[in-house]
């Protein structure tokens, strides 16, 4: 399905009313990094993991609130967790909401001790994430389609950095991506009109070496790994002036990522490989997943290893 068939009078306007995909793969941000403590608090029951192992911790049915710092003997939050250096903190409900140092979050957490200090990494749903960092830099007046195009493009990077993960860790680092953690939703605003009317579409393109569809590196602001990247010169004023010229959201992404094919994720094999939310994960689902994130002995992780 390439760009140009999607561009045909009314397949734009079928695409759009498929039905979404609840709740969608995750990505990985790094929210606090060689710190010294936060202050931690999750508002909902929850279970305590060891990513190292997938062992269950502890159980929590009404959520805590404590100070969580690293201690010789191991993580304390409150209560310490003797010889346990990274623990995975996952709400019971994808909705619950975390603080940290008074921002709001959803999703899982990695808590990891490495060298007297901590490091943390929120696992979010992607839908979430990128209505997080795009609605720091939207403007609301950018025409439907404009903002449209702008949703597909970042829901492509986002599911692009998942797959494409420079450690075992994180994906991306939030204070390089704006991301600003749980953003309460505008049902009314412009950004959520057009994740609902795109949810699930990325770009991607063919690479025979890999058999596969993949969703395609579209900013170059959010990071530069070196990777292959598609050619562009995107810009949200490009897209603006198009827009303005009655192209929709498929012929932009069209003229900006030449090469390129709008796909539901679900088509995608390579997107098998991304976690997804859609149920809360068992120790046995965590053992098998996770279980190269941390050192199997319970020791603190290396921290070149880390970043």
């Amino acid at each position: 399905m390439s760009s140009g068939i999607l561009c045909a009078e009314g397949h734009w306007d079928k695409i759009r009313a498929r039905k979404p995909v609840q709740p969608g793969p995750t990505i990985k941000v790094l929210v606090a990094d060689d710190v010294p403590g936060v202050s931690m608090e999750v508002r909902g029951r929850f279970n305590i993991f060891d990513p190292a192992d997938g062992r269950r911790i502890s159980t929590r049915f009404l959520g805590k609130k404590s100070y969580v710092q690293p201690l010789a003997e191991g993580i304390k939050w409150g209560e310490v967790f003797p010889g346990t250096y990274q623990i995975q903190i996952v709400p019971d409900h994808v909705d619950t909401i975390t603080m940290i140092n008074d921002v709001e979050y959803t999703g899982t957490f990695y808590i990891y001790q490495i060298e007297g200090t901590l490091s943390i990494v929120n696992e979010v749903v992607v839908e979430d994430y990128i209505y997080s960092i795009l609605t720091a830099q939207h403007n609301d007046d950018y025409p439907e389609e404009a903002t449209s195009a702008l949703v597909i493009a970042a829901r492509s990077d986002a599911c692009y950095a998942a797959l494409h993960a420079q450690n075992d860790f994180y994906d991306v680092v939030g204070s390089k991506v704006g991301y600003c953690g749980r953003v309460v939703t505008r049902t009314g605003g412009p950004i959520y009109k057009a994740m609902k009317g795109t949810r699930g579409l990325i770009l991607s393109r063919n690479r025979a070496y890999e058999g596969a569809l993949v969703p395609v590196y579209t900013f170059a602001l959010v990071r530069d790994t070196g990777r292959d990247k598609i050619p562009t010169n995107w810009s949200l004023d490009k897209a603006h002036e198009m827009a303005a010229q009655g192209m929709n959201a498929s012929k932009i992404l069209a003229a900006l990522f030449p090469d390129t094919v709008i796909e539901l994720m679900e088509t995608l094999p390579s997107m098998e490989t991304l976690p997804s939310t859609d149920t809360v994960r068992t120790a046995q689902v965590l053992s098998g997943a996770q279980g190269s994130i941390a050192n199997g002995d319970g020791s603190p992780v290396a921290e070149d290893s880390f970043r």
